[in-house]
């Protein structure tokens, strides 16, 4: 079994992780690749970045895919190397506890998730100390779907650490612990960070952190201006005092505005990604234009 073995623990874990990730690379191609007028009408910011940013979001991004598998996998592993102590009450599987344990208990676990995501995220804004690495994540004013784990390895691995501490304390569910973070935190994440709103989604929702939300937090939360560092929801926000009350520049508001006309769309800049899939540029031998780097 790969539970008996660290190593291999890690390594498909990793595989896992790595495999969700795949989801930014579809809505990156289809958001980013050949944009159309109309989608380009709900894009919070008119801009788009360019490919040397993206380029960036990507390797910084294979660090943090690494560092998250880290805390599940020692939780999987201490499971089954150590079953029943203080190291893990994880199980697989339904029984001994049964279902209405299984689902209540991983409710439980996505709320508590939340708001450790929210307070660890809060923190990175109001302690000197921990900005120094958050700060980071914040070059990418401009985020795609690649930039969901784009961040350095020890605030990756913080941001994971409840797979590891939270079965440490309860029976916790691991194979529903993992499909939440991997499938539920992942999706939401490839969304907020797609630079793009959805027109079902209110961006002015008394309730849903959304994507403008996050772009908002990527553009002006800076140190002691933690705003907006919830993920799913805005109650902690709230409770903080962390919420933007700025004038509003949402895709809806702009397109009341007139700002999202067809000759603004004909004057913006559409880079061309496909370098990045070229692997001399991604590994660094050309430049976005194709020439020769400079030894």
């Amino acid at each position: 079994m790969a539970g008996d073995s660290f190593f291999l623990t890690f390594f498909v874990v990793a595989l896992l992780a790595g495999a969700s990730n795949l989801g930014g690379l579809v809505v990156f191609r289809w958001l980013y690749m050949k944009p159309t007028y109309e989608q380009w009408r709900w894009k919070t910011t008119p801009t788009f970045p360019k490919p040397d940013k993206v380029r960036a979001e990507i390797l910084q991004s294979f660090k943090g895919i690494l560092m998250s598998a880290l805390p599940p996998a020692l939780s999987i592993y201490f499971a089954n190397a150590y079953p029943g102590t203080k190291l893990s009450r994880g199980y697989c599987g339904v029984e001994p506890h049964g279902w209405t344990y299984l689902i209540i208990s991983t409710l439980v676990a996505l709320v508590a998730s939340d708001f450790y995501e929210f307070f660890y995220h809060w923190c990175g804004h109001m302690f000197p100390f921990m900005w120094a690495e958050h700060k980071k994540h914040h070059v990418f004013p401009n985020p795609t779907p690649f930039a969901v784990v784009a961040d350095e390895p020890i605030d990756q691995f913080m941001r994971a650490l409840p797979l590891l501490v939270f079965p440490m304390f309860a029976p916790l569910n691991m194979d529903a612990t993992l499909a939440v973070w991997f499938i539920m935190f992942y999706s939401w994440g490839v969304y907020m960070h797609s630079g793009f709103e959805v027109p079902w989604i209110d961006s002015h929702s008394p309730i849903i952190n959304g994507a403008y939300q996050h772009h908002v937090h990527h553009c002006l939360a800076v140190p002691y201006k933690a705003y907006h560092c919830g993920f799913f929801v805005k109650i902690w926000d709230n409770l903080f005092g962390s919420v933007y009350k700025g004038e509003c520049f949402c895709a809806k508001c702009s397109q009341a505005k007139g700002k999202r006309s067809r000759e603004e769309w004909d004057k913006i800049e559409k880079p061309d990604y496909a370098i990045l899939w070229n692997p001399r540029y991604f590994f660094g031998f050309i430049d976005s234009e194709g020439k020769p780097k400079k030894a």
